[in-house]
């Protein structure tokens, strides 16, 4: 019936901004600096917390694991991104499921990284990468990456609404693209593609995303060195 072409819509589209918000965190990561073997990405922290907003808490799971999955097979990231962005993102999305309220999702993300994947990180380290560190020894740079990535997020989120929107529509266009005779719709395909690419760059560069990035970055370096 017609609620349930309400709910298979909704999960299209929310399946959609997933993808985008994954493709984002890969591409964001190449904004990272190592610390004790990790690499910390400031970007993967926001896109947890947009996915708590947007998306819920275990969309927000799936999208770290794909992401985190995604720059160890490019070499962007290690193992330990799998709980230094996992945790954080389940209990961010719990928080916002919970209180709706963003300063709150915040804290929590901060929580979930820097505190939860710190600890979770302890035994990937030492076990499977063979490195020599205390149990506590990750907690300080991941708190260092989700703090930034939280200011970051906090800042964004309203923009990053109506980006995400444009997106959907950009992604329907895409699709209805393939509805018809693929040769006469050609044009239509090249103008939903760069549609995509379009918005995929506007949340990157929303709000001068990228001097936000550029100011943590140079901090972070400073701090980590």
């Amino acid at each position: 019936g017609e609620g349930r072409g309400v709910r298979q819509q909704t999960a299209v589209k929310k399946l959609a901004i997933a993808s985008l918000l994954t493709a984002v965190a890969v591409v964001g990561s190449l904004v990272s600096f190592p610390v004790l073997g990790s690499r910390c990405s400031p970007v993967q922290h926001m896109v947890n917390i947009l996915c708590a907003v947007f998306l819920g808490p275990w969309y927000g799971v799936a999208c770290a694991f794909a992401a985190s999955f995604l720059r160890n097979l490019l070499g962007l990231g290690t193992l330990l991104a799998f709980p230094g962005s996992m945790v954080g993102a389940l209990v961010c999305g719990l928080t916002y499921w919970g209180t709706r309220n963003l300063g709150a999702t915040c804290v929590g993300e901060v929580f979930g990284t820097g505190i939860l994947g710190g600890l979770a990180a302890w035994p990937i380290a030492t076990l499977i990468l063979g490195q020599s560190v205390a149990v506590y020894g990750y907690m300080g740079p991941f708190l260092i990456s989700t703090v930034g990535g939280s200011i970051i997020a906090a800042s964004s989120v309203r923009d990053a609404s109506g980006l995400l929107s444009r997106a959907w529509a950009a992604c329907r266009s895409f699709w209805g693209s393939f509805s018809s005779v693929p040769w006469l719709r050609k044009s239509r395909m090249a103008d939903s593609c760069s549609c995509a690419a379009s918005t995929i760059l506007e949340v990157l560069a929303s709000s001068q995303l990228h001097l936000r990035l550029t100011l943590l970055f140079s901090s972070f370096s400073s701090l980590a060195s």
